[in-house]
């Protein structure tokens, strides 16, 4: 991809947070790479950063829910020749979807936090270790 516009460069993540009768989960899905992550990608202008998370817990999971409008943390990768900001917000998961948009290319777990740690790609570690603390 040539050098995409500004924007690209600003993206929003989903923290799906399931309730289950064997406590607190996490929702995360494969990447095209054969990785874990969060859902997440490029804050569309006219999107908030919340919003633009639900949409990719929607797109990329198959997620509905309860998007928190507070930021819970922020991280930044290396990507299309720059650096991209990623804010993190929570989401309480409400449905899980049977069919969505890139259910073809992605694959869904639910995981307790500690299972989810030892899957997820290194770079999103630091934001499951501090959903742990305040867990």
């Amino acid at each position: 991809m040539a050098h995409p516009p500004d924007y690209f460069y600003n993206q929003a993540a989903a923290l799906p947070l399931l309730e289950t009768k064997d406590g607190l989960q996490i929702v995360i899905i494969s990447t095209r790479k054969g990785n874990w992550t969060l859902p997440k990608g490029v804050i569309e202008p006219g999107d908030s950063p919340h919003e633009a998370a639900a949409n990719e817990a929607w797109e990329e999971a198959g997620l509905e829910g309860e998007m928190e409008q507070k930021e819970f943390t922020r991280f930044q990768q290396q990507k299309w020749g720059g650096t991209c900001t990623i804010r993190v917000y929570k989401m309480k998961v409400t449905k899980l979807l049977e069919e969505w948009p890139e259910q073809d290319t992605r694959l869904r777990k639910t995981l307790p936090i500690e299972e989810a740690l030892e899957l997820i790609v290194d770079r999103q570690k630091p934001v499951l270790e501090q959903l742990r603390q305040y867990s």
